[in-house]
């Protein structure tokens, strides 16, 4: 077994987003080739990607956004070739406009060559409910080769309260239903970050928000402290678990400025997401940590991976979650 993640990397003056192959222990990791790249010119940001085996290829979501132009967009490449070599494949979504982003990427297989696109989208609020940011789902038609009508997969039940809702896990549940983990802030004043849940019954047409609140997976013990990027795994033995990057171990939530603060923390559901366990640490290394993602790699083994950057390179731990079948 080889894990792969992706990485932005600055080759000879170009942005680029590049394949990282690495052992099953998480020790020895290896750049791959590159999935896409482009000019590093002023203002360019490329990355935020996901990856997703569909049928015979691999696909690879990511933002390709100019910020001094205010252009925002999400596109998927993919490989034919088992990621030795890659190409473009389509544009999921466009924008343009100062705070009408588009920002992290999933991607999630539906089967049959369908797949559903999920994104952080401040363009479809922004008309009605400037500054906040939904989670917006189109899916990929493989007979049309065209992406459908998008439709919003998460925001606040009520109206009037903040929606800032962002870095989107999708799992599978059951026939038709899934479940999608996400970081937003809570709708009280301080605003504070928090992880939380929403399900839908038909594949992604409708989602739970539309008839109630999202449910909560996180949320710190006090106001500004973080929970962001989770990553949601449905495991072999039907336990839901649910990794994310929180500092609410740390004694303050404040640092400098580029000093990312967080360990790697672990939620667990044994109802499909209707109640969570208490949040524990699963990695805290040097308590710099982004992008954490679970993996079960035989039934009952589980890699959780994540980027270090306290010391610069991706790490893996082993362990179980829940009863083993």
């Amino acid at each position: 077994m080889q894990l792969s993640f992706s990485r932005a990397a600055l080759p000879a003056g170009k942005a680029s987003v590049i394949i990282v192959k690495g052992t099953p222990d998480g020790k020895q990791w290896t750049d791959g080739a590159v999935i896409t790249s482009q000019p590093d010119t002023p203002g360019t940001d490329i990355g935020d990607g996901c990856l997703c085996i569909v049928g015979n290829e691999i696909w690879f979501s990511y933002r390709d956004n100019q910020l001094r132009a205010n252009t925002f967009s999400i596109k998927v490449a993919h490989s034919v070739d088992g990621g030795k070599s890659w190409s473009p494949h389509s544009t999921v979504a466009t924008s343009a406009g100062a705070r009408q982003g588009l920002w992290a990427s999933h991607l999630f297989d539906l089967g049959g060559g369908i797949v559903l696109c999920t994104f952080d989208d401040e363009a479809a609020p922004w008309k009605t409910h400037p500054g906040h940011q939904w989670l917006t789902g189109v899916v990929w038609n493989p007979k049309a080769r065209v992406w459908d009508t998008p439709r919003t997969v998460s925001r606040a039940h009520n109206p009037a309260h903040l929606s800032r809702d962002g870095m989107p896990s999708v799992v599978r549940l059951g026939k038709a239903k899934l479940g999608c983990a996400f970081e937003t802030v809570t709708t009280t004043p301080e605003h504070a970050s928090q992880i939380m849940f929403v399900t839908s019954n038909d594949n992604g047409a409708h989602w739970s928000w539309e008839t109630a609140e999202r449910s909560v997976i996180f949320r710190s013990n006090a106001p500004r402290y973080s929970a962001y990027c989770p990553w949601l795994t449905q495991l072999s033995n039907g336990v839901l678990a649910c990794v994310f990057t929180s500092n609410d171990r740390a004694e303050t939530f404040d640092f400098p400025a580029g000093k990312l603060h967080g360990d790697v923390m672990l939620s667990t559901s044994q109802d499909q997401g209707k109640t969570w366990s208490k949040a524990e640490a699963v990695y805290a290394g040097g308590n710099r940590n982004y992008m954490p993602q679970l993996l079960e790699v035989s039934p009952g083994r589980l890699v959780c991976l994540s980027l270090d950057h306290a010391i610069d390179r991706f790490t893996a731990v082993t362990g179980t979650v829940g009863p083993q079948k």
